[in-house]
């Protein structure tokens, strides 16, 4: 397991592991959900003096989730019957590199708590309204001018490259002399 802590009870010595399954490393737009949830599996192993069993998914386990920009859709989550907790991530207002810290408690008592974390980066729309055809036409006052002007709005995507936007409206205003 990529980060694993130990305890004891009473019966049993036991073992706890966290690892990150999903969700890490994605772009998205400001003030926005990410497509993927973030997910964490939650493992535990029996122990005894000599040696673990074998780590086995730990359910109804909470984690707890800490964004260092923007929303969750839960502050604490519980695994489900495979070990995995989820929570939805929305971006906050500010673009640039965000973080979000998985944590379960480790099972020695006054140990640090068992944590994962999550990386994204949040980018800024930018739409972008270029003159295809039509442009510096010259016509009489009053009269139509003698061929149509083409426009095409881009926008970023979230890998930062342009991507035409279909059915927007564009508003037509005649500037000065039209």
């Amino acid at each position: 397991c990529g980060n694993c802590g130990g305890g004891t009870t009473a019966t049993t010595h036991y073992r706890r592991g966290l690892d990150a399954v999903g969700g890490g490393g994605q772009v998205g737009f400001v003030s926005t959900a990410l497509p993927q949830s973030m997910q964490v599996k939650v493992v535990t192993a029996p122990c005894n003096t000599q040696a673990c069993s074998g780590f086995t998914r730990e359910s109804d386990a909470p984690v707890t989730w800490t964004a260092s920009d923007g929303s969750l859709s839960a502050a604490t989550t519980r695994t489900d019957a495979q070990g995995i907790a989820t929570v939805a991530w929305t971006l906050g207002s500010s673009a640039g590199p965000a973080t979000l810290v998985a944590s379960v408690p480790d099972p020695i008592a006054g140990q640090p708590a068992l944590t994962v974390s999550f990386s994204a980066r949040a980018i800024r729309h930018q739409p972008r309204l270029a003159v295809v055809f039509g442009e510096n036409q010259v016509a009489p006052p009053g009269s139509q001018l003698p061929l149509d002007v083409f426009v095409q709005l881009t926008d970023t995507t979230a890998t930062g490259s342009r991507s035409n936007v279909a059915g927007a409206t564009v508003t037509w205003v005649a500037g000065a002399g039209g």
